[in-house]
């Protein structure tokens, strides 16, 4: 059962949390028709609010409707209102164009919104009966309209996923668990949420080398990886899915970033669930070879982060290889393996198990 009021606490807008705790208490004390009627009137203020934010962060498409806002407020009430009813009509398409809502929140706002006439104008059904909702219909709008908008901030699909990608690239860049999933994944509607987790996906597995990021593809992609950890803890299903969509561009990527896929995300269960057969024993070869070539002078730095994935009891029955490679590397190669501390948190589990 949804915990009702906690959402209502979480409402973004603090001007806004009075107007929705009162439509939360008529929905309470069984007065549906206002609690509606109050949820809708909750919307179309949200929406206004975080227009207004994103027009003066230069959005072009909100534009119109804070001209009209502010046209309405400097206007007599006699033409204030035409114009705010014109606006309210067309409200929810412009929401949609700004990302603040997707298709089908949009479908679920418009339902309340036409209810809500129904609960201002009971005597318009055909037969004139009066319009009675349930206080079970009230609670869902409540609950539509919070998961929709309330409880988000007005952050928009793409530029939510570039707010993400500027925060990781910082140089000042501290990964700090509790902020980034409060700031990124929890307060984020999930249409959005995805696109951050498959931008952290997409870096974290193939290191892609993009020329708006100022540092090095392999530093960015190990600080995608932490976020991606991150992320999972919140919804392990949600990162599955992101990382399954890199593996076919992984399969085909160059040896070296194949490798460095392995050290940096071997810990992960994503990344095995996702993981094709004929890669995972590719993966197994490669190590193999490692420990084959007797290097007593050193290895780099992505073979032993592979190596060191040795520490995990589950990947030695995965990878076999792991555990044959170590005693033959040289007493360099083995310090640097040590050197990379994996100190596993939550152990993937064997693949196929």
């Amino acid at each position: 059962m949804i915990d009702l009021e906690e959402r209502v606490n979480r409402v973004f807008n603090p001007d806004l949390r009075p107007l929705v705790r009162e439509a939360y208490r008529c929905y309470v004390s069984g007065s549906a028709r206002d609690a509606i009627v109050l949820t809708w009137t909750a919307v179309c203020a949200d929406l206004i609010a975080k227009a207004q934010i994103l027009h003066e962060e230069g959005e072009s498409h909100a534009r119109d409707l804070v001209a009209d806002v502010e046209r309405a407020q400097g206007s007599a009430e006699a033409e204030a209102i035409p114009i705010m009813l014109a606006l309210e009509k067309s409200l929810l398409g412009t929401a949609e164009k700004l990302e603040l809502i997707d298709f089908t929140q949009r479908k679920q706002l418009e339902r309340i919104r036409d209810d809500r006439h129904l609960c201002a104008h009971p005597s318009i059904r055909p037969l004139g009966e009066l319009y009675e909702p349930t206080t079970e219909y009230a609670r869902a709008h409540l609950v539509a309209a919070l998961e929709a908008v309330l409880i988000h901030p007005p952050s928009q699909g793409r530029k939510i996923v570039d707010s993400f990608t500027k925060h990781v690239v910082d140089p000042g860049f501290v990964y700090d668990t509790a902020y980034l999933t409060h700031t990124f994944f929890d307060r984020v509607r999930p249409n959005a949420r995805f696109k951050v987790v498959e931008a952290a996906a997409k870096f974290a597995v193939l290191a892609i080398e993009d020329p708006e990021i100022k540092i090095k593809p392999e530093k960015f992609a190990d600080r995608m990886a932490k976020c991606l950890r991150s992320f999972a803890d919140r919804d392990a299903d949600l990162v599955k899915r992101a990382v399954a969509k890199q593996m076919a561009r992984l399969e085909t990527a160059e040896p070296a970033v194949q490798l460095q896929a392995l050290g940096r995300l071997g810990d992960l269960p994503a990344f095995w669930a996702a993981l094709a057969e004929p890669v995972c024993n590719l993966l197994n070869t490669k190590i193999e070879r490692i420990g084959s070539r007797l290097l007593f002078n050193g290895i780099t730095t992505a073979e032993a982060k592979a190596l060191a994935l040795v520490a995990l009891p589950e990947l030695r029955t995965t990878l076999p290889a792991l555990g044959e490679a170590l005693p033959k590397l040289g007493p360099v190669s083995r310090a640097q393996v040590i050197g990379q501390g994996r100190t596993p948190t939550s152990p993937p589990s064997p693949r196929g198990s």
